[in-house]
């Protein structure tokens, strides 16, 4: 990865650290965007936190980056999370955006249509952020996705 692009991408992670190392009194928890596109485009198997494979790329490199930074040693006694969000759905935002391709005439598959469209609702993320706030076991990556995600071909048919 180019090394100013991702220097772009570190900037606010890296800069939470160093305010987070420097509190007085630090959160007991930090939670931190990361994608679930840090996987490989998988169409064999779901991908999870234990037995998923990173994949290549820009977005995967930038990801792999967050958490690098994320998971740095330099914050004992801070409970970190990754939360590996997969696209979210709800009022407005993403699904606005396939709706309108859908009214623009342009709502067909893309490629094959078999590629796996995993997704989450904002209020499941809402909950999910929560529980992971209250549940002092849950730390390191978190997915946050539905455990029945479609194919493309599937949500643009829906849609």
């Amino acid at each position: 990865m180019d090394v100013h692009v991702a220097e772009r991408h570190l900037r606010t992670t890296a800069a939470l650290g160093t305010a987070v190392a420097r509190a007085a009194r630090p959160p007991a928890t930090w939670l931190n965007a990361s994608t679930g596109t840090i996987y490989r485009d998988a169409r064999d198997r779901p991908q999870d936190e234990a037995t998923g494979e990173l994949g290549t790329g820009f977005s995967v490199e930038v990801a792999r980056a967050w958490e690098r930074e994320l998971f740095t040693p330099r914050l004992p006694a801070v409970r970190r999370v990754a939360l590996r969000t997969s696209i979210v759905l709800g009022n407005g935002g993403a699904l606005n955006a396939i709706v309108n391709l859908a009214r623009l005439g342009a709502g067909g598959h893309q490629g094959d249509g078999g590629q796996v469209f995993s997704w989450v609702h904002l209020e499941d993320v809402y909950r999910a952020v929560w529980h992971v706030l209250a549940d002092d076991r849950a730390s390191g990556p978190v997915n946050l996705a539905t455990p029945h995600p479609v194919t493309n071909a599937e949500l643009m048919r829906t849609v």
